[in-house]
């Protein structure tokens, strides 16, 4: 009786030491999924940045070459 105790704690210990791995492997999971989302929301704000300045070199070169063309 003492014998099937002991394995039953031992196959205990053993689930629960696999369901914690299997946990921990999520989780890593998970945050290489946020780091390469944070990176991907990092590059998106850079071009949106990037786009920004574009259109406003195009508005104030448009805007020098109106009053160049009509006079201020």
């Amino acid at each position: 009786m003492a014998w099937l105790l002991f394995f039953a704690l031992i196959g205990f210990i053993v689930i629960l030491t696999v369901e914690n791995w299997h946990q921990a492997k999520e989780i890593k999971n998970l945050e290489r999924k946020e780091s390469s989302t944070r990176q991907y929301i990092t590059a998106l704000e850079r071009q949106i940045t990037d786009a920004d300045v574009l259109a406003s070199i195009k508005a104030d070169t448009a805007l020098k070459a109106f009053f160049d063309h009509f006079g201020r």
